[in-house]
């Protein structure tokens, strides 16, 4: 027992790992930006009050340089990771699940990105958070949409889900599948994705998602199925943002949460009866249930 529990401390250590690595990065990336840009800034404004307007132009300055620095710190996270991990294991792409996507899959993936971002748009607001809570979020929303729109959709719809589908699933969602069952790591994994979001209402809906990412991730054995989802939930902001932007609006009639609730159990199930046949691709992937890690002497504890 107490061995086990021992097991378990060392998965639970070792899976936070890849996301610590990752907030520092973005931490250090910041302070950076903030450093340099500000010497570039304030010669401008030398002897000037911190004002409402130079807080204004300030923002002006900045903001389109923020997501060409997260894509550099997605990528050079990647490329830590991906090296450590060929330091240590040598793995290769198949060893994270990054196996060969079914092109079917592709529809069915992206209808359910849409609807859950229509889903937990919907549990948002019925979660009723404080107007600062709200407004965190909104300016956080500012930040990712600005700049030039290319690296804003380049960061947001691709080099993120990547990066973060790798961090908090190809790294932390497996090594916590060596110690626990299937559903406590995907709520551990998922709990780390979204307290990754730092504000509340990111916080919310992100651990959902990272929760679904997690069990769609066991059940396809395809880091790919999760990495695509990620995309279109957030690619799918720009088309809401749009349909909204044209007066077309969700959630105006009782009957819609429940309809798009079975429309994603619907894509859920769909996806996974793609990849049902494929338990050699799971068993190499996953250890079985209820399996955790082998101790030094190769005997496996129950």
């Amino acid at each position: 027992m107490r061995s086990s529990i021992a097991s378990r401390v060392k998965i639970l250590l070792l899976a936070a790992v890849a996301p610590a690595l990752y907030h520092l990065l973005q931490r250090l990336a910041g302070e950076l930006m903030g450093a340099v840009g500000g010497r570039f800034f304030w010669a401008q404004y030398a002897g000037s009050e911190a004002d409402e307007a130079v807080s204004a132009a300030w923002r002006e300055f900045i903001y389109p340089w923020i997501n060409a620095v997260d894509i550099v710190t997605a990528v050079v996270f990647l490329l830590i990771l991906w090296g450590g991990l060929r330091f240590f294991h040598r793995p290769t792409a198949a060893t994270l699940g990054l196996r060969r996507i079914n092109v079917h899959d592709f529809v069915p993936v992206a209808l359910l990105g849409i609807l859950c971002n229509t889903l937990t748009g919907f549990l948002v607001a019925v979660a009723n958070f404080s107007e600062e809570a709200v407004a965190q979020h909104e300016q956080v929303m500012e930040v990712i949409g600005s700049g030039p729109p290319l690296l804003a959709a380049l960061m947001s719809c691709v080099l993120a889900p990547i990066a973060e589908e790798v961090m908090a699933r190809g790294f932390c969602y497996r090594i916590l599948r060596r110690g626990f069952p299937m559903i406590v790591s995907a709520v551990l994994s998922g709990l780390v994705f979204g307290l990754a979001h730092g504000n509340p209402v990111q916080i919310f809906y992100a651990t959902l998602m990272g929760v679904l990412f997690g069990y769609l991730y066991e059940k396809t054995a395809n880091l790919w199925v999760p990495i695509l989802l990620h995309m279109a939930y957030n690619s799918s902001n720009y088309l809401l943002s749009a349909m909204s932007d044209a007066g077309i609006h969700f959630w105006q009639y009782a009957w819609q949460p429940p309809v798009v609730l079975g429309a994603v159990i619907f894509c859920m199930r769909r996806v996974i009866r793609l990849h049902e046949n494929e338990t050699d691709a799971r068993d190499a992937l996953f250890p079985p249930r209820g399996v955790f890690v082998a101790d030094d002497a190769g005997n496996g504890e129950l």
